[in-house]
């Protein structure tokens, strides 16, 4: 018996050598993994809701420049040069682009978001406070800049109705 007890505790000993002597390769080494640039890409009607401009997803987007809207990615600021902006509707929005357009990037998109369903206060925890008003026949226009790109809500009655990502070209 005392045979039996000496040589397990010489197998696991052996064992546990053995694999605490081995080196395996860990990934903390010098592995560099790809950052990911944060986009948003949206597909369809904004009129039915509209809620995804509260989404940080989508506010990370805005800083990075790399929105998409039914295909056309939203970029701006854009330099006009006292040209005018030919626009063109998708679905419920309002694209608009330089003369020299390519389709695949807009300089300014607006569209509607369902009625009394995104408050002014929604939109300040979104946003923050570093805005100016504009008045407007349409409502007050509130206009944030998110690393130097701008975003307007027009507000009616303490709720969004529309979005304009980059200048209200109409």
């Amino acid at each position: 018996m005392n045979k039996v007890a000496k040589l397990t505790i010489a197998t696991g000993i052996s064992i546990g050598t053995m694999f605490g002597v081995v080196n395996i390769p860990s990934q903390d080494g010098n592995d560099v993994e790809a950052a990911t640039t944060p986009y948003y890409k949206y597909q369809g009607n904004t009129g039915h809701d509209g809620s995804f401009i509260l989404d940080s997803t989508f506010i990370n987007a805005l800083v990075y420049k790399n929105v998409t809207m039914n295909g056309h990615r939203i970029v701006q600021p854009q330099s006009n040069d006292g040209e005018t902006f030919k626009n063109m509707n998708s679905y419920d929005q309002t694209f608009y682009f330089g003369n020299n357009h390519n389709d695949n990037y807009a300089a300014s998109v607006k569209f509607p978001v369902k009625q009394k369903h995104i408050s002014k206060s929604q939109i300040m925890n979104a946003y923050g406070n570093d805005y100016t008003i504009e008045e407007t026949s349409n409502g007050k226009n509130y206009r944030f800049i998110v690393e130097g790109n701008l975003i307007i809500f027009t507000i009616v009655d303490n709720y969004v109705t529309n979005v304009n990502i980059g200048e209200d070209l109409e």
